[in-house]
C-alpha cells in the first residue's frame, strides 16, 4: 500500500536540501570542524547532501535561526518500517513508499551475533539492501565487511553505513551497482558477512533478488553549453516499477578531462516546477570514455508528454599544470582555460627558507576561504628543482619535490598572499639557488566551479 503522505514529505525534504556542492561542502566542512564534530561517514563516500541538512541545521539552530520546511518535514516524517528513508537514501524511500521493496526477513548467527536482512531494493542496476545486528557488544572500528559468493551477478559497491538503535544493536545499510547486463528473471546475490565493526564471524545469505520491471521511451533533444565545449544530446528514459527513472543523455566534451554534470532536471507540470533528478546518487557511465559518454542520472518518475527540460549545468574545466624558474620572477602567469591571475613579485631565498609573495584573482572564492585550513588551497604552488622528473604519484615524494608550505593572507584588498617553505625539508633542495628551483601552479581545486545558468532542452 502507498504512503500518499511520505511521498509528499519525501518531495519537501529533497527540496528544502538542495545544496551548491563545492562551496556549501568547504564550509560545511570548516564550520564542523571549528565546532568539533566529526562527519558521519559511510565506508567509502561521504553522503553530503544528509550532512549538508543536518550541518545547516545546526548551525543556523545556534545562530538562533530556524527552518521551518525542514523542521516541518522532519517532525512528521514516519520513521518505522522507512529503512532507506534512515540512510538518506531518497530513491530506495520512493520504491519502499511505492511498495516496491523486496521483504527479504532472513536471520543467521554467528560468534554470539544475530543478523536480519529486512529489506531490499533492484531499480534497474542499482541495488541496495539493509538489515540490523544484535549482540554487538564492543565495536571496535565504525564499518562492516562482506563478499559476495560464487556464481552471484558481478557487484560494485558504492556506499555502506551503520546506525546505532540500542544497545548491543545496530541498523546498516549497502549498496551498488551491478556490473554488466541485468538477470531478466532472478538476480542470485550469495551474500557473506565476515566482521561487524571489528567483530568477527560467518552470516552467509543465498538472496534470490527480483529485478524491477523496466520500460523505455526516447527522447529527443540537443542542447550545446559552455560556449560549445560540452554537446548535449537525449536519448530517453528508462522507467522502473518501483517510481524511479534513469534519463540516459549522450555527452560530447570538447575536452576529455573535464568534469560535467547536471544538479537539477526540471519539467514544468500544470504550470507547477518540480526537479526530478534524485541529488545524492552520482551520474552513471552506461557507454563509452574520455571525450564522449552515455551517462544515466538517476530521476523521478517523470510526467508523459514532456515537451521541454530544464538542466542546471555544472562545468569544471581541468588546467593544465605551469612551471616556471624562481629566477625569472617578478612574473604574471595566467591560466589558459579558467580565470586565476597569479602576479609573483620577486622571490627570497635566505637560508633555506623560500619566501613567494604574490597577488592572486580570479579564483571564485574569497581570500580568506582560500587560506582557510592553512592555506589548503594555496597548496596549490608547489616547489621543485629544475632537474625534477615527473614520475607520477611516486615522485611526488622524492627528496627534490615539496607541496608543503605555510601561507598567509598579507592584504585583503590588493589580494596579496605570502607562501613560505623550508627548503631543509629535502635534500634534494635545501643546496639549491633561485636559478636552479622552479614552481608549479597545479590549478585542480585552486578554483571554485562557476554556477552555470539553467539553461532548457527542447524536447521533441
Amino acid at each position: 500500500m502507498k504512503n500518499e503522505k511520505f511521498s509528499q514529505l519525501v518531495d519537501q525534504l529533497s527540496a528544502a536540501q538542495r545544496i551548491d556542492s563545492a562551496k556549501t561542502k568547504a564550509t560545511i566542512e570548516q564550520v564542523l570542524t571549528t565546532s568539533g564534530v566529526h562527519i558521519k561517514q559511510r565506508h567509502h563516500r561521504v553522503i553530503w547532501t544528509f550532512v549538508s541538512l543536518v550541518a545547516a541545521i545546526c548551525v543556523l539552530t545556534l545562530s538562533g535561526m530556524t527552518i521551518t520546511p525542514v523542521n516541518h518535514v522532519m517532525a512528521q516524517a514516519p520513521i518505522i518500517g522507512n529503512f532507506f528513508a534512515k540512510f538518506d537514501d531518497d530513491l530506495g524511500t520512493i520504491v519502499e513508499t511505492n511498495g516496491k521493496s523486496q521483504k527479504l526477513n532472513v536471520t543467521r548467527t554467528s560468534s554470539g551475533m544475530k543478523v536480519v536482512l529486512n529489506s531490499a531494493y533492484v531499480q534497474g542496476k542499482e541495488v541496495a539492501i539493509t538489515g540490523t545486528v544484535d549482540g554487538l557488544d564492543k565495536p571496535k572500528d565504525d564499518w562492516f565487511d562482506f563478499y559476495l559468493g560464487r556464481n552471484g551477478v558481478k557487484f560494485s559497491q558504492d556506499s555502506m553505513d551503520m546506525t546505532k538503535i540500542a544497545n548491543g544493536r545496530y541498523r546498516f545499510y549497502l549498496n551498488g551497482q551491478i556490473k554488466g547486463a541485468v538477470p531478466k528473471n532472478t538476480i542470485n546475490f550469495p551474500i557473506v558477512f565476515t566482521s561487524f565493526k571489528g567483530n568477527f564471524g560467518r552470516w552467509a545469505f543465498n538472496l534470490h533478488l527480483t529485478p524491477s520491471k523496466v520500460s523505455s521511451r526516447k527522447l529527443n533533444g540537443k542542447l550545446t553549453v559552455a560556449n560549445g565545449d560540452v554537446k548535449l544530446k537525449l536519448l530517453g528514459i528508462d522507467e522502473y516499477a518501483g517510481g524511479t527513472g534513469l534519463l540516459k543523455i549522450q555527452q560530447t566534451k570538447k575536452f576529455a578531462k573535464d568534469e560535467f554534470t547536471i544538479f537539477n532536471v526540471n519539467v514544468n507540470v500544470n504550470n507547477s516546477k518540480q526537479n526530478y533528478l534524485l541529488a545524492n546518487y552520482d551520474p552513471i557511465i552506461i557507454s563509452g570514455s574520455g571525450k564522449q559518454q552515455v551517462v544515466g542520472y538517476r530521476v523521478k518518475k517523470m510526467p508523459k508528454n514532456i515537451k521541454k527540460i530544464k538542466i542546471e549545468p555544472s562545468l569544471d574545466k581541468i588546467e593544465t599544470s605551469q612551471r616556471t624558474t624562481l629566477s625569472s620572477l617578478p612574473l604574471t602567469i595566467r591560466a589558459k582555460r579558467t580565470s586565476e591571475v597569479f602576479k609573483f613579485k620577486k622571490a627570497s631565498l635566505k637560508s633555506g627558507k623560500l619566501t613567494l609573495r604574490y597577488y592572486l584573482t580570479g579564483t571564485g572564492s574569497t581570500d580568506h576561504q582560500l587560506i582557510s585550513h592553512n592555506g589548503n588551497a594555496l597548496a596549490a604552488i608547489n616547489i621543485m628543482a629544475k632537474t625534477y622528473h615527473d614520475n607520477g604519484n611516486d615522485s611526488v615524494f622524492g627528496n627534490d619535490y615539496l607541496d608543503q608550505g605555510n601561507h598567509r593572507l598579507i592584504n585583503t584588498k590588493t589580494h596579496e598572499f605570502e607562501s613560505t617553505y623550508d627548503l631543509s625539508q629535502k635534500s634534494g633542495l635545501k643546496k639549491l639557488k633561485l636559478s636552479q628551483l622552479q614552481l608549479q601552479i597545479d590549478y585542480e581545486g585552486l578554483h571554485a566551479v562557476p554556477k552555470m545558468k539553467q539553461q532548457i532542452i527542447q524536447v521533441k
